[in-house]
């Protein structure tokens, strides 16, 4: 998938409504007074979703300096901020969609240490990344961005090794569903 940039969003809106799917899904998880981390937030526009059902979300991308500008589009929200360095505080949600493909496995320990360590006794950790398909079928993005891509099995026992429950969900278009993870664009994850 292509990162989402609001000023975009009308030349690619099939993949913009792709990504927008991940996050009512686990907007729809949220209480009101929840507090989110987002990590890989992109442009902002899923944290600012998620600000909707949530009493603070706090949004953290590490390519910060090229996405200020986007950031601004989502300045208006009193209960999101964003950050260029990852807050050291404890959450009740962490969204991560899309980011595990774009970390090569020398930084797969500290990404999982980051996630753990920020999140709440009892809290919820949201995971996405697109299905692993053979390197000749992604397209130039995919093999240019993604140091690693994942099937069904692979994603799952690598967040079981992190997670004590992991729940997997498969997505087609703008449906996440429990249908066949094997012919899933992409898998999205609860894990506690």
């Amino acid at each position: 998938m292509r990162r989402v940039l609001p000023s975009q969003i009308f030349e690619s809106q099939d993949n913009y409504l792709i990504h927008l799917a991940r996050y009512m899904f686990a907007a729809r998880q949220l209480s009101p007074d929840s507090k989110v981390l987002e990590i890989g937030c992109g442009s902002g526009y899923g944290a600012r979703l998620l600000s909707d059902f949530s009493s603070e979300v706090d949004a953290y991308d590490i390519s910060s300096s090229e996405l200020k500008l986007e950031w601004d589009y989502f300045q208006e929200k009193d209960n999101l901020f964003f950050y260029d360095t990852l807050p050291e505080k404890k959450y009740d949600f962490i969204v991560s969609f899309e980011v595990i493909e774009h970390i090569d496995n020398s930084n797969i320990e500290e990404y999982f240490k980051n996630l753990k360590t920020r999140l709440v006794d009892g809290g919820v950790c949201f995971l996405s990344t697109p299905r692993a398909i053979p390197y000749k079928e992604r397209s130039k993005n995919r093999q240019e961005q993604h140091v690693h891509e994942y099937s069904a099995k692979e994603f799952k026992e690598t967040l079981s090794q992190h997670f004590t429950n992991v729940f997997l969900f498969s997505q087609n278009d703008s449906i996440i569903s429990t249908q066949n993870p094997e012919m899933a664009w992409n898998l999205v994850a609860i894990c506690t």
